[in-house]
């Protein structure tokens, strides 16, 4: 059994590192060949999910940086902010809030922000950061952006932040698809389903079967090991049987909750079928509270599929209209 848990533990060590070499080469400095300390710089919207922040009242500016020694993201900020108070973040402590002014590299003010500083491991990545609140303006944002880029940051590459939140132990693979689902969700149930597993419901569903199957694996090997000596048994066949059960069971519930979780997220897919002239035109005006189909005395009016989404009780229903059901000659 020791041996089992042995060989699977060292499986397991072997593909997660060749999955982090995947993964770092893209922050690799390909000059020296060590890990890239160069702080990044990314942007979020807020009340708007277009790139364009015109129209937005608050837009985010984080840097985060690998160097905790030298804490790198403040110490990049600290060359294009002032604060009022005259304080230096690289002397600021964790989890506080600072106001001040962002200069470009000539000396003009760009804009009044708000300087949030995080400490690792207490972050988003786990590492040193800083979050600039500016106001949403897509000139200002690209301004602030640009000065760091001066000050020595790069731009961050889509995902990155939560590559290095996995990287650094802050979340698992599954939370981190949660939190693409959790930016998508266009409804109260997607987003529902997406905060349950950014916050390891289905991580912790996940290790428990694993540990199940480890142990059915290692009852069965030990069985098969000693298979010449009938006298010793290791494990009560019913008892086998159960668990083999309780794993079926919980892996076709796993399977059950990603079907249902996949159709939440593009929408419930509804077909309204019928004889013609039957009310489904009708039927599908009511439910978008819009004339989207035409409707007519005239039998075969629909002759194309007409479809629309809706929401109800915060759950995306694609209504699909059809052709009514007619004999022909």
């Amino acid at each position: 059994m020791q041996d089992i848990r042995t060989r699977l533990t060292d499986s397991l060590r072997r593909c997660l590192t060749e999955y982090k070499r995947s993964v770092t080469s893209i922050i690799i400095n390909k000059k020296n060949g060590k890990r890239d300390t160069y702080p990044t710089t990314g942007t979020t919207n807020h009340f708007n999910n277009t790139p364009d922040c015109g129209r937005n009242h608050l837009c985010t500016c984080y840097t985060t940086g690998w160097s905790n020694r030298h804490c790198a993201g403040k110490w990049i900020t600290d060359r294009i902010f002032h604060s009022r108070s005259g304080k230096k973040l690289t002397s600021a402590k964790g989890n506080t809030l600072h106001y001040g002014e962002i200069h470009d590299k000539t000396g003009n003010t760009i804009d009044d922000v708000l300087v949030s500083v995080f400490l690792s491991p207490h972050s988003y990545t786990g590492e040193n950061s800083t979050e600039i609140a500016c106001h949403g303006s897509a000139y200002i944002l690209n301004q602030v952006v640009k000065a760091l880029i001066d000050a020595g940051c790069r731009q961050a590459l889509p995902g990155e932040y939560t590559q290095r939140a996995y990287l650094n132990g802050k979340m698992d693979l599954s939370q981190a698809e949660a939190v693409a689902d959790l930016i998508s969700a266009s409804n109260r149930a997607s987003h529902q389903v997406a905060m349950s597993q950014l916050k390891g419901h289905f991580s912790s569903e996940l290790s428990l079967l694993r540990e199940q199957l480890l142990k059915i694996t290692s009852l069965l090997e030990l069985e098969l090991d000693f298979s010449d000596h009938e006298e010793l048994e290791f494990a009560d066949r019913s008892e086998l049987k159960a668990l083999a059960e309780t794993i079926h069971e919980r892996i076709a519930g796993l399977r059950k909750s990603f079907e249902t979780g996949n159709a939440l997220k593009k929408g419930v897919p509804v077909a309204i079928v019928g004889k013609t002239n039957v009310g489904k035109s009708t039927l599908l005006n009511c439910l978008l509270h819009e004339e989207k189909a035409i409707v007519s005395d005239i039998h075969g009016t629909t002759r194309d599929v007409i479809e629309d989404t809706t929401e109800i009780h915060g759950i995306t229903f694609r209504f699909i209209d059809t052709a009514g059901i007619r004999r022909t000659t």
